[in-house]
């Protein structure tokens, strides 16, 4: 039995800070993402989280350049306390000018009520507050929901898409 398969738009995302956010010494602060830079705009809600429409696994990429910090700490945290550390630099003892940092994984939503967002964490030796700046975030779908059942009939509702990366 041969079932119809359906394209579907790709899935992806990728947002960006648009203007440097100051970040208080040792406190872990959500990074607002406030422009699209392609994909759909209802993948950024209000306060700069990720939301996904479509169910499946995504494909999840950070980057964050940071001013004049010993140690800066990037998390990806997930709605019901799912989240990963995306990065570490540990503390190499004295500031560096500009740290820049990434990572990436990849999470399952539910394309309902699962939102992401990334926290970074720096410190630095004058306890001052500090930019990020260079703030990007990107999902691809890689894996979707079908329609159908375990039969092999049904639709499929999402593509599969490859990673993309950093803008």
């Amino acid at each position: 039995d041969w079932s119809e398969i359906e394209a579907q738009e790709a899935v992806v995302f990728s947002a960006k800070l648009s203007t440097p956010q100051s970040i208080p010494d040792a406190v872990a602060t959500p990074i607002k993402f406030d422009t699209v830079n392609f994909g759909n705009v209802a993948y950024l809600t209000s306060d700069g989280k990720f939301k996904p429409t479509v169910a499946g696994y995504y494909q999840i990429n950070v980057s964050a350049l940071i001013s004049t910090v010993t140690r800066s700490l990037g998390t990806l945290n997930i709605t019901g306390g799912r989240g990963l550390r995306l990065w570490d630099t540990g503390t190499p003892g004295g500031n560096v000018s500009y740290k820049g940092n990434s990572g990436s994984s990849i999470y399952y939503f539910d394309g309902i009520n699962d939102t992401a967002y990334v926290n970074i964490y720096q410190q630095n030796t004058a306890t001052e507050p500090r930019d990020v700046s260079e703030c990007h975030f990107s999902a691809s779908l890689i894996t979707g929901q079908s329609s159908g059942g375990g039969s092999g009939t049904g639709t499929t509702t999402a593509t599969v898409d490859t990673a993309i990366g950093m803008v």
